[in-house]
Parts: C-alpha cells; structure tokens; sequence
C-alpha cells in the first residue's frame, strides 16, 4: 500500500482493473425501460418456473441507451432491445422525400407502451397542472413553454454602446438609427430577431431549440457544407445574445412555480438545462421531435494504426453535434455525452466564509484570476455577463479520453501540441456549462464507484461518501501514458490527487472533495477533481462504451473516460439563485441525487438544482408520493390544446387520423427483435426470445409499463412495424 510521505510524492502507473460481470448476457437497451425490463425479467423467471428455461443468472440488464440496445442487437450481440424508440437507420430505409418505408425484413417492433418526454423543473410550491396530487389541484398553473417574445431590451440591454462585437458593444443599426443592435453580428446576421431587435418564438420547439442547440428559426442551412460538415454561425451559433438572453432571463419568460408571472418564488436566470447521451432514445425522440436541424452524428469508422489504436473522427462520416455541450466541431456518435463546452458558463455555487460548503459538487476548472474572490474559495462572482463577449468553447482530447488525453492525432510541435493546446481549452472553462449532458455508465452500479461510496458497503446509499482528507494530495498517472496524458487542473502528468487519508496511513483516491479550497496552479478550485471517476488506486475508471462499428479494436481502447456531472448533487444541494425565502423542501442539503439511471438522475436534479430543467422520459416526473418536487412544463398556451403530457394527450399518438390532438412529444416504447440468419446463434439467444415471448403478455408488460408511470397498450403489446414509427 502507498503511504503520504511529507516532502515526498508517490507516483502511480498503470491502469486499474475492472470487474467483469458474471451473467451469460449484459442486456443492452433503453435507460428509460429499465425499471420494466428488469422487472419484467424477473416476472419472467417466476412465469417459467423453469431454471434450465430460463434463470436470473443468464441475463442483466445494463442499459446504456437505445442506440447502444440496437447496435448490438443488429451486430449480434443479442437478439432483443427494450428501445424508447422504434428501429431507426439502416434497418428502417426511408429515402426522401418519402416519409414511409419498410422495416428490414430481419426485424420486428413489439409496442409495450407509450411515454411523453418531458422538460421537467423543479416544483416551487408543490402544486401542478399536469397531475393531481389529491388534495384538489386546480390544474391552472402557469407552467408552460410557449411563443413569446425575447424584447429587445433584454437581448440589447439600456446602455450598451455601440462597438465591435465581442469588445463589449454591439454594432451599429442604420434601421434603428445608429442604435446598438445585438441581434446584429459583424458578418450582418440577425440571429432570426427581427427588424426591431426582439426575438418572436413562434412555437415551444423554436424555445427549446434555441436553448438547447443555439437554433433560431431562420431558414439558412444549418451546416456550412458538405466538407467542413460544422456549424453555421448564422443558424445555429451557442454563443449568440440572442440565445444568452433567452438563458438569463428564463423566469421572466417561463414560469415555475405555478403563480403569476412575477410572483417573487420564481427564478430568473436558468442554471442548467440537463440532457441525455448521444445513444439515448430519448435524445433521438427530442432532436426530432423539437425538430433540430442536426442529428447527432453516426458512429465512427476509423481510428489511428496500432499500437496508437485510439478512436479518431472519420472525416466521411462526422458532423457538429447539435447540442451546445458538444462544441461546434465535427464528432461521432457518443462523442458528446462527456463534454462541457457551452459558452454560455455558470459559476458553480459555494456557501460563504467559513463554510465553503460544495453546494454543487462538480466545477470545470478555470484559470486563477487577477484578485481572486474574497473571501478565497468562496466564488461569489457573478456569471459572465457582457452578451457579446462569449466565444465557442474547445475540447482537445481524443474522442475516448475526453477532458484528459492522450489524443495521438494531434502531433504538431509546441505551441500546437496536445498538451499546450488542452491546458488552453481547460483553463477558459469557468464553473459548468448551460447545458450538460448527465449519462450515468452501465458499470457504474455500486456507490462506491459512482458517489464515493464506502468499499466496505458499496451497495448501502445510506452511508455517507468518503470524503477527501484536508490538503492531502498524492501522485498519479491515471491514463498510464506519461508523455500525453492531462491532468484535470490543466498540468500535464504526472498528477497529483485529493486522497483521503485512511487510519493505516494507506491511500484512496476514490474521494469526494466537500469543500471550495484552491486547487493547484494553474487551475483553481478542487472540485474539478469529482468530474473524473477514480478507483482507490489513482486511476480513471472508464466507462463501458463499445462502438460497434470499430470491430478491431478492444474495448479497452474504446471505453472512455468518464465527466461526472451526474455528481452534480450527490453530497448536497443548492438553493443559491432559487427563491428567497426558499419554499418548503428546498432548503440547501435536504435533496441528494444519487440514483444509477440517467432517467431519474435528471429527475431527481431539477429539485436540488433550483432554476434547472432537464429533458427526460416522463417517469422521472415526481407524481407520489406528496410533495410533489418536480413537475413537468406543459408545450403550448393552454390545457385545452392538448399540449400537456396527460394520459389522454399521449394515448392519442396511436389515433393516426390528421386532426387527432396529441402530447407533441409522445412516443412509442418497444421491444424490438432481430433475426439476422448470417450472424451466428448464441446461446443467450434461446433465453432472450423466452424473455421477448413474456414481453409479448399483456398480463406480465403491462402491470409493469403502469407501475413506473407509463401508459399500457390498449389490448396489451402487439407487433407494431411500421417505419418510421412516430408522429
């Protein structure tokens, strides 16, 4: 065992070994259906009665997303995929303009239920329009996303004077008479404001759209063309004031807490709008159905030759990602889901001197500036603020080793080496980002490994999490590559770690860092440290991740290295920002988030995180029991114009008439079969189709889809092919 010797540092190689699973099958599939498939699998293994049918130890469901679910079952991995989505891609041949296609022959899309994806925020004062509670809601409440107007006086605030973009003004606007217009850029884009300077929203999608991926709804092309496959700064630009204002003036547009607008409970500044992975069904639903005009990109095809053999963008196949966290470079599939590089940043929230409590757990770094904040540890800075000074942030790490590197492709010299050029990019973030994606691994299932747990009890979420010992740091090179390796304050490696100290004097590096301190140059505050998942030893734990188009390569070299933002209130939550006083229940520390599905992370997130929403399967809206911490925003002006996520509104999905009113982001959940006769039978695939046959029960699938809040069938589960398959 290492020891903390004084003056002396201890360094670490080497990479930490994973467990492996001991069921025949990891079941990949929908995080969303988790709770039902692996319900429905154990009702299963009771109906059989049968051990040699069918036994708990032949398959685990791991989750992870639908996307991952289907790729495996189209590579051969397994024949079936509980899927928040029906088959999409390839195995579904639409060729515009055509809007139907035929299912490929190999596949079949069983219907088991259906959901509403949900903005779900917190719940101010307990009460809500979409769901009773009981106790006589009057279903009036003001908790709607709808078109309004971005004024120009929020987007170009009084007294901006006119100047250079990104100087501090804003240019000058000969139809408003010489008047600084901040909807205007240097190239002449207006960012879709019209001639007056104010934004129109014409519809809840254009809100979302432009909070989420910088979209306005103009009709330029959203990507510059068919090379450089990146953003066009005129349709989709992160950084634009437009956008900004939208973020810091949320309350005053859309309403939280079930009063009049105004009402001194509601938040203004939005802090976060949480998301899901790149390989998420819920993530394809909303990219479609908000109606983005960039999907997130396909999987990867190529990577650098061996002994390298690290994961590297394919040119032919890459594009921007369309969420803000991503970045405006081209990427693949699952490149997004560990990146925090939305200009628009929110200084992470601390308590004040003496406590310098870690109200949210994680931060990016960010450079020590010129007269730090007093008192120190305590940043009470506010948010960036000048509308025209934000610029898109970077990301130089390979597509596996996020944040931390090695990324072999960069090779130039210094200044435009690796390292210099990530130490660069880390330093410019500042606390975390508007939009950050909260994908919780399929191995991390312990809360030793994924909230700093106690090894002696990795399973009891009633243990508190090992905290780190005061001023304590050890040594470590946590990638086991010394030459190209990024240390998460910005330094190269070796590292050195927050480690906790235990009584033998031995080491763990798997701790939680609880309070502000400063962190070590060039990088302040320690809570940049939480972000990355360590094991006791100093080195990364890596995520599960297998792209299935990378055949050749290991998975070793395709896990990736882990941002734990889904931390974000693992130890405590926040009230800074929130309502003054705050409402009941919402006081800081009394609401943690410490759950292993991405669904109910983002759930259980907006009601420790005040002024935050996330999108997410409509389970994670908190129903029962009271109070009723969370709620979901309705889409559209009033109840009657079935624009909230209701039973009746998402029932209507499967009316197919024109006029049928129906919840806009509805959808239909599936389990879906493949059969393809050139790959070869597996073992496990005698007992998935067992467990396909109990999905197919209306007497075992739909207790279990109304159980975790979905909407059962009508007539129980039946095939359902058609393709594409949603409204």
């Amino acid at each position: 065992m290492r020891k903390l010797l004084a003056g002396a540092t201890m360094l670490v190689f080497g990479a930490g070994a994973m467990s492996s699973a001991s069921a025949q099958l990891q079941l990949k599939g929908s995080d969303t259906l988790e709770d039902v498939a692996k319900n429905v699998l154990a009702d299963c293994i009771v109906a059989t009665a049968d051990p040699t049918v069918l036994a708990a130890t032949d398959i685990t469901y791991v989750g992870g997303g639908s996307g991952g679910g289907q790729a495996a079952m189209v590579g051969g991995q397994q024949r079936i995929a509980p899927m928040s989505r029906p088959i999409n891609g390839a195995q579904c041949p639409v060729t515009p303009p055509a809007t139907q296609g035929v299912l490929d022959a190999r596949g079949e899309q069983l219907l088991i239920g259906l959901d509403g994806i949900a903005i779900v925020a917190q719940n101010q004062t307990h009460v809500d329009s979409l769901f009773d509670d009981g106790l006589g809601a009057t279903f009036n409440c003001n908790d709607a996303i709808t078109a309004t107007t971005l004024s120009a006086s929020l987007i170009t605030p009084p007294g901006t004077p006119v100047g250079t973009p990104g100087a501090g003004g804003c240019p000058a606007d000969p139809a408003l008479g010489g008047a600084p217009n901040c909807c205007l850029d240097a190239a002449g884009n207006n960012f879709g404001c019209n001639a007056a300077g104010s934004y129109v929203f014409t519809t809840w999608s254009d809100v979302l759209a432009l909070l989420y991926a910088g979209q306005n709804h103009t009709t330029n092309a959203a990507l510059l063309g068919t090379t450089s496959k990146t953003r066009n700064p005129a349709r989709i630009n992160c950084a634009s004031p437009v956008r900004k204002a939208l973020a810091d003036n949320w309350g005053t547009l859309f309403n939280t807490n079930c009063t009049a607008t105004g009402d001194p409970l509601n938040c203004v500044k939005l802090k976060h709008a949480f998301r899901r992975g790149d390989l998420s069904g819920t993530t394809d639903t909303f990219v479609t159905l908000v109606g983005l005009a960039v999907a997130v990109p396909a999987y990867t095809t190529t990577f650098l030759p061996n002994p390298a053999g690290l994961p590297t963008v394919n040119p032919a196949t890459a594009t921007a990602n369309p969420f803000c966290n991503a970045g405006p470079q081209p990427m693949n599939k699952g490149d997004s889901d560990y990146l925090d590089l939305d200009p628009i940043r929110r200084i992470a929230d601390s308590g004040a001197n003496p406590t310098k409590v870690a109200l949210e757990q994680v931060a990016e770094g960010r450079a020590l500036p010129s007269t730090p904040p007093v008192p120190v540890g305590h940043d009470s800075r506010p948010d960036p603020t000048a509308s025209t000074s934000l610029v898109e942030l970077a990301d130089f790490g390979s597509p596996n080793r996020p944040n931390v590197g090695p990324n072999q492709a960069i090779t130039a010299p210094a200044p435009n080496d690796f390292i210099t050029l990530q130490a660069a990019a880390i330093a410019a973030r500042k606390g975390l980002g508007l939009v950050l994606p909260v994908e919780m691994p399929t191995n991390y299932t312990d809360y030793a490994t994924a909230y700093w747990g106690s090894a002696a009890a990795p399973t009891d979420p009633t243990v508190p999490p090992t905290v780190c010992t005061a001023g304590a740091f050890a040594g470590s090179i946590p990638t086991g590559a010394p030459a190209n390796s990024m240390c998460p304050n910005g330094g190269s490696a070796p590292c050195l770690f927050p480690v906790h100290v235990n009584a033998d004097n031995s080491l763990n590096f798997n701790c939680l860092v609880s309070q502000v301190n400063l962190s070590r140059p060039p990088i302040v505050d320690l809570r940049v440290y939480n972000l990355m998942v360590m094991d006791p030893t100093g080195h990364y734990r890596p995520d599960a991740y297998t792209n299935p188009s990378l055949t050749t390569l290991s998975a070793a070299k395709q896990n990736r290295t882990v941002s734990a933002f889904f931390r974000l209130n693992a130890s405590q939550s926040t009230n800074l920002g929130g309502p003054v006083p705050a409402p009941n229940g919402f006081t800081a520390g009394t609401t943690v988030c410490k759950t292993f599905t991405s669904t109910d992370q983002i759930g259980c997130l907006v009601q420790a995180n005040p002024c935050s929403i996330g999108f997410v399967g409509r389970e994670a809206v908190v129903k029962a029991p009271l109070p009723l911490n969370n709620l979901a925003y309705r889409l559209g002006t009033a109840l009657a114009d079935s624009r909230a996520p209701t039973d009746t509104t998402i029932t209507a999905l499967l009316d197919t008439s024109a006029t049928a009113p129906f919840y806009p982001m509805a959808r239909k959940l599936f389990v879906n079969h493949w059969v393809d006769p050139a790959l070869p039978v597996l073992p496990t695939m005698a007992k998935e189709d067992v467990l396909y046959n109990c999905f197919k029960q209306d007497a075992i699938t739909s207790p279990r889809i109304t159980q975790f809040h979905f909407l059962k069938v009508p007539g129980g589960p039946k095939v359902d092919d058609a393709c594409p398959n949603n409204r």
